[in-house]
């Protein structure tokens, strides 16, 4: 893993979109003390507005969102933002999580539980090739789906 100071004089942040409080924490100790700077999301609409207001480097995307289900927060952001990586986590069964991350492009997928530091590793690997400028990018309005009723 590359040292705090270099990672984090690179543009961008990991947002990670997650329900559940508990692995929320988890994933924004994880990934930060690795040295990435995090934002947490506890529902999609939330993650796309922290988007919207500034584009992450990385998303790491919890599939049982409530209000907006993880596949619209993705489908929604990669219309912008198109090389956004993804990192999937999500406790559905696993052909599930495979189908949902295959239809999305995701960079890779986990199942919950997972282990910590293959995340962080994906996660790295996933900040290492994500665009370093996405907050330079035109400021598109993110065109955000209602949510259903």
């Amino acid at each position: 893993m590359r040292d705090k100071a270099t990672l984090a004089g690179r543009s961008g942040y990991v947002l990670v979109a997650e329900d559940d409080a508990a692995i929320g924490r988890l994933l924004e100790t994880i990934i930060s003390e690795s040295g990435l700077p995090v934002r947490v999301a506890r529902t999609g609409h939330e993650a796309l507005a922290h988007a919207e207001k500034d584009p992450p480097a990385v998303l790491v995307l919890d599939l049982g969102l409530p209000g907006l289900y993880g596949t619209s927060v993705a489908v929604t952001l990669k219309r912008t933002y198109p090389k956004l990586p993804i990192v999937v986590i999500s406790a559905m069964p696993t052909d599930v999580v495979v189908q949902d991350s295959w239809s999305i492009g995701a960079y890779a997928y986990f199942t919950k539980p997972f282990e910590c530091d293959d995340v962080v590793r994906k996660v790295h690997s996933a900040w290492q090739i994500s665009e370093p400028k996405l907050a330079c990018r035109a400021k598109e309005k993110l065109d955000i789906p209602s949510t259903a009723a």
